[in-house]
């Protein structure tokens, strides 16, 4: 039997881990490398019994007194752990990013019947409840999809500088050789299978991410969501977690 491990870093997701949790419950295993969370994220993951919860204290000090986990050492460390404990599959998506229906119902028969090592899904970004972002899922007009799972014997890590980094293959070594997903062997999922992102749920929340991320200075230009998201549209019937 295939041994599918999921993983995940969190911080503070309260109001995201219990959905994570729930939508990624095809997976043997969940894997939480929490990065020093002062809210209820730990307590409330704690309650599945098929989560593993682990710290992750470093962290880096940011402009303005923000204070970030390291993206890609915080990353790297959740896969060699699932690598640890035994995982033939790896699958990885945010606290604020799950799995539609119909990829949660299939993501096991998809990943046992999967051809390839690398498989990618397209990620649908929410505008409010009822709304989402096609420009960033549908860039000129095509779905394009993001990794979301490989065999853990490519053995791939992540690296780069915060929030940006990129994966690589120590297949054939340490190098620091950027992994194209667009080139390798991959299952490229197309809707209506995707991963739904639900950080930008209100107007309030995501002006709030927008101002995170310009006064730390991980992304000093950051501007406003229109600017860079385009114009939303209304969500299509399977964009959704439940039928």
């Amino acid at each position: 039997m295939v041994r599918i491990i999921s993983i995940v870093r969190a911080r503070n997701e309260e109001i995201h881990i219990a959905r994570h949790c729930e939508h990624h419950d095809f997976a043997d295993l969940i894997l939480l490398a929490d990065g020093g969370s002062e809210d209820d994220t730990v307590q409330i993951a704690k309650q599945y019994p098929n989560v593993k919860i682990s710290p992750f204290l470093e962290v880096m000090k940011l402009d303005s007194g923000y204070v970030r986990n390291p993206d890609w050492k915080h990353i790297n460390f959740l896969i060699e752990w699932a690598e640890e404990e035994g995982a033939d599959w790896i699958v990885m998506d945010d606290c604020d990013t799950n799995p539609n229906y119909l990829l949660r119902d299939e993501a096991r028969q998809i990943i046992e019947e999967a051809e390839h090592p690398y498989i990618k899904a397209v990620q649908i970004h929410l505008w409010g409840k009822d709304h989402y972002f096609p420009q960033l899922a549908c860039p000129n007009g095509e779905w394009h999809g993001g990794i979301w799972a490989w065999k853990a014997e490519m053995k791939l890590r992540t690296y780069g500088e915060p929030p940006h980094f990129m994966f690589k293959s120590l297949l054939n070594g340490p190098g620091d050789v950027m992994v194209d997903f667009d080139k390798v062997p991959a299952i490229d999922l197309q809707p209506p299978y995707c991963r739904i992102h639900t950080v930008w749920e209100d107007k309030e929340r995501a002006a709030a991410h927008v101002t995170m991320y310009r006064n730390s200075g991980l992304i000093k230009g950051m501007t406003d969501i229109s600017a860079f998201a385009g114009n939303p549209a209304g969500l299509e019937p399977w964009m959704k977690y439940g039928e």
